[in-house]
């Protein structure tokens, strides 16, 4: 499962808002709704394709954003 605080603390060391993230997301070919980063950020479990999508537009491993 995504660790919802480490999602949030790189979105916010980006500078991105839930909104800009999803923008840039979409930009670079990786789209995830802001719904769905809403939800990551909650804890509820999202698919793993919207993990790698976030890991991608956060320039990161996905691996990074699961709880150890």
């Amino acid at each position: 499962m995504l660790d919802p605080a480490k999602l949030k603390k790189l979105r916010r060391d980006k500078c991105f808002s839930q909104d800009d993230l999803a923008e840039h997301a979409r930009v670079n070919r990786c789209p995830v709704s802001t719904a769905s980063i809403k939800r990551a950020e909650l804890g509820t479990p999202v698919r793993y394709r919207t993990a790698k999508n976030l890991a991608q537009a956060l320039g990161v491993e996905v691996n990074l954003l699961f709880s150890e």
